[in-house]
């Protein structure tokens, strides 16, 4: 089949018109005919070089032809004539002769090394040029398209996507396009900077095709997270593409044309065809529908490489590149399909995910639900549980209050019995005053069992309450006593009421005892508030005050008291008797 191929090719594009004698030298662009030899087609050429060809036609008819230098890609040699002038440029040019025999000169600035023949003329009529060249073209532009068509998709896709597949598949599809666009001669006439590159250059660089493939390959696969030892193997390939790169490009510099070379090419396919059985057997190991697309891809894209590597081989690439490029186009829409494929495959798992992700959310709302619930049941259950709890507790604690007031009641009667049996006067002056000690305890104790907060006194009306049973029980005057109770509306905890209870008791049992003897008009003004920070406690007697310092027991418990509470006492006899206390440590609540 190859050979029939082959020759159909060669009956197709290669008719040549009239007898062609050729001869070369190696030189510059000064064209000196005499110094030239006959053209030996055995003989050793430089690519490096540049050479002079003479070309002797013999034309049977007169009639327009078309003089061509070499393949498609060579595309940077100048044309002269008989006499030495420059008559074109480029791959060919049309030439209207007459029948006899005419002589033209070609000047190579390198020459081709992928032909089996170093200065591959072809010389034919102007419309079987034009029938091969445009022949030539429609085929190459459609493949072309086609590429270049794939190339803006995936510069599309590259833009509204972040997924790596999308560029690695454009610079595949890249490679492929400026290669073939090289090779027949289009690449050049779009960027004419490209005539100037030697082919054995281009040639070279075409391994970049293999290493974009090898990328898109990872990136399509997901190599690098579900196939570790794919991904080896195919980064593995990676570096042997580059060190055969390195080995061509060594050999370009030093003259050597080991791209040619049998042993070369069997070297290069001794290596490659078992890494790629080895990465072909990953991705049948993978066994998922994207492996499965991917390997019949890579199956089709084997066949299409071993055979680019014979047609270099035996200088045959133009006889097999429509078979080489029919088969990239089929690998081409193999991994498209495989792209759209691994595109629906990407948004169904999203889509999975998306609804786990929901009845996930669900469930999770149901097991809240009915946790929040349960807990709910206990806290209610637990709270009616605090709230008897409470009340109980509430009861118990008012009845406690309640029997301690009722038996420092009890104390106190006991008192006042013992105080109306003494006869001695001092005796039960003491024992009253006693009792109001006792008494004064006991409010506070019945104002906490008496009102809905246990745990603290409202300081106003205590105040209040004391100031007015101790007037009951200890004024002994005359006249009216008229009695002022200045104090912060606010709420005091059982010990600092104790406290203040305790103070107040003897301040202001002292002012009845000694203040308002014989006096018209008594005066008395407690008064209780908060001052910088602290709790200030004054009572303000207008008795005849006192030359004396404050001594005694109710004194001594004032100061016992305060030693506690971080307290100070003051006292003043200007217009009467005033005392102010002032309590650092205390709590309002």
């Amino acid at each position: 089949m190859k050979w029939l191929f082959t020759i159909l090719i060669s009956l197709s594009f290669n008719v040549i018109y009239g007898q062609v004698a050729l001869s070369y030298q190696s030189g510059s662009s000064n064209l000196v005919p005499e110094q030239w030899l006959e053209f030996d087609k055995n003989a050793d050429t430089n690519w490096k070089e540049s050479y002079w060809l003479k070309v002797d036609l013999e034309v049977d008819k007169a009639g327009s032809y078309v003089l061509q230098g070499g393949n498609w890609y060579m595309a940077n040699m100048v044309f002269f004539d008989s006499i030495n002038r420059q008559i074109g440029d480029g791959n060919s040019i049309s030439l209207e002769l007459e029948k006899g025999s005419h002589t033209f000169y070609i000047y190579y600035p390198f020459i081709d090394q992928k032909s089996d023949s170093a200065f591959n003329v072809i010389f034919e009529s102007e419309v079987q040029y034009l029938r091969k060249a445009h022949k030539k073209n429609v085929y190459q532009v459609a493949f072309l398209s086609i590429i270049g068509f794939l190339i803006l998709i995936s510069i599309i896709m590259v833009l509204r996507s972040n997924d790596r597949v999308y560029t690695y598949y454009g610079i595949y599809l890249f490679t492929i396009f400026y290669f073939f666009a090289y090779q027949y001669g289009l690449l050049d006439d779009m960027l004419p900077i490209v005539r100037h590159v030697p082919p054995a250059l281009v040639w070279i660089s075409s391994a970049s095709l293999s290493v974009a493939y090898i990328f898109f390959a990872i990136s399509f696969l997901s190599l690098k997270e579900t196939d570790t030892i794919g991904y080896k193997v195919l980064m593995a390939g990676v570096f042997y593409i580059l060190l055969v790169v390195s080995v061509e490009s060594i050999s370009y510099l030093f003259d050597y044309d080991i791209q040619h070379e049998f042993f070369y090419k069997l070297a290069v396919i001794g290596i490659q065809f078992p890494l790629m059985v080895v990465y072909l057997y990953r991705v049948y190991l993978m066994k998922n529908v994207l492996s499965y697309i991917f390997l019949t891809g890579a199956l089709v894209l084997m066949f299409t490489t071993l055979t680019g590597q014979y047609s270099s081989t035996f200088y045959q690439a133009l006889e097999t590149n429509l078979v080489v490029q029919g088969g990239l186009l089929l690998d081409i829409f193999i991994f498209s399909f495989g792209i759209a494929v691994r595109v629906g495959l990407i948004y169904k798992g999203r889509e999975e995910a998306q609804n786990q992700l929901i009845d996930q959310l669900q469930l999770n709302e149901k097991l809240q639900k009915e946790y929040t619930e349960s807990l709910e049941k206990k806290v209610r259950e637990r709270t009616s549980e605090l709230e008897k709890k409470n009340v109980e507790n509430e009861i118990l604690l008012k009845e406690i209050h309640h029997r301690v007031k009722n038996n420092l009641q009890m104390i106190s009667s006991l008192l006042n019995i013992q105080a109306r049996r003494l006869a001695d006067q001092k005796g039960k002056e003491i024992l009253n005053i006693t009792k109001n000690r006792i008494r004064s305890i006991g409010l506070i104790h019945e104002h906490l069992y008496s009102h809905d907060h246990l745990s603290k006194i409202e300081m106003k009306s205590y105040v209040e309450d004391l100031a007015a049973m101790l007037k009951k029980t200890m004024y002994t005057g005359e006249h009216d006593l008229q009695m002022a109770v200045e104090v912060t509306d606010q709420d005091i905890d059982f010990d600092t009421a104790i406290t203040i209870g305790l103070i107040l008791n003897e301040l202001i049992t002292n002012s009845l005892k000694y203040a308002f003897k014989d006096h018209s008009h008594p005066f008395l003004l407690i008064k209780l508030e908060e001052v910088d920070d602290a709790l200030e406690i004054s009572v303000n007697d207008n008795g005849p005050g006192t030359n004396e310092a404050p001594s005694g027991f109710g004194w001594s418990i004032i100061n016992a008291t305060l030693e506690g509470s971080n307290g100070t006492v003051t006292y003043e006899n200007s217009g009467g008797f005033r005392v102010k206390i002032r309590i650092n440590n205390y709590i309002l609540v």
